[in-house]
């Protein structure tokens, strides 16, 4: 089974857009439809976002949300929620314990923060490094073609002493 890296030329600029969007992004996870104004229509490597993010789950998941498919970072899970997306202010543990006692905590409505430049920096090289490794190892299952060279060389001069002494 081949890498999703070496399908095609633009995988990894389609992964970089998308790491760098979703990273960023007020909203930790959104359905397709709500990515697709900041990723574009489509990525330049597959059929949609969602086959894209699906071949990578190195990167990207999918979860249900009420009766939708949402699509996420996976290193943005590592957070809690705490943003309020309407002040773009990060909640103290206090205040999260103060929403939550008083019954007014509702985690649909925080998001997670985003990622720092530090992060996507490392996710980046980290895909980079992905793709690099997945064509090393195309390029180890070739190993018989210098071989076949080679014999082939071999035989041609074989060949060509054999004419020689029979001519």
């Amino acid at each position: 089974m081949k890498s999703p890296y070496l399908g095609n030329e633009h995988r990894l600029a389609d992964i970089l857009a998308a790491i760098q969007v979703m990273g960023t992004h007020l909203w930790d996870s959104r359905p397709i439809d709500h990515w697709q104004p900041n990723l574009g229509e489509k990525p330049q490597s597959a059929k949609s976002w969602d086959e894209l993010f699906l071949e990578h789950p190195e990167f990207f998941g999918e979860a249900q949300w009420d009766d939708k498919k949402i699509y996420f970072l996976r290193l943005r899970r590592a957070y809690e929620k705490t943003i309020d997306p309407n002040s773009l202010k990060e909640l103290t543990d206090a205040e999260i314990e103060e929403l939550k006692s008083s019954e007014k905590y509702n985690s649909r409505k925080l998001s997670r923060r985003p990622l720092t430049p530090q992060q996507t920096e490392s996710l980046i090289k980290a895909a980079i490094e992905l793709q690099v490794r997945a064509g090393a190892l195309d390029d180890r299952k070739r190993w018989w073609l210098p071989l076949l060279s080679a014999g082939l060389g071999f035989l041609g001069a074989l060949a060509g002493s054999l004419v020689k002494l029979l001519a």
